[in-house]
């Protein structure tokens, strides 16, 4: 799964949350965050669990194929 990482950045920013406070909530480390922000690919149960989250649908932080 790619994670857009525009929209994760747009999120956190609505969300007023930082990579760290969405590590503590999601359960995800801050070096997994960190390399989806540099484009890396991550498992779906990791975008389900930064979705949840952010209170989001995992949809919503999918980078666009065209």
């Amino acid at each position: 799964m790619r994670i857009s990482r525009l929209k994760l950045n747009e999120l956190l920013v609505r969300k007023n949350m930082t990579s760290k406070k969405l590590s503590e909530c999601s359960g995800i480390s801050r070096q997994t965050i960190s390399a989806i922000n540099q484009g890396k690919r991550c498992r779906n149960d990791t975008g389900i669990k930064l979705a949840t989250a952010l209170n989001v649908d995992v949809s919503e932080l999918l980078e666009v194929v065209e």
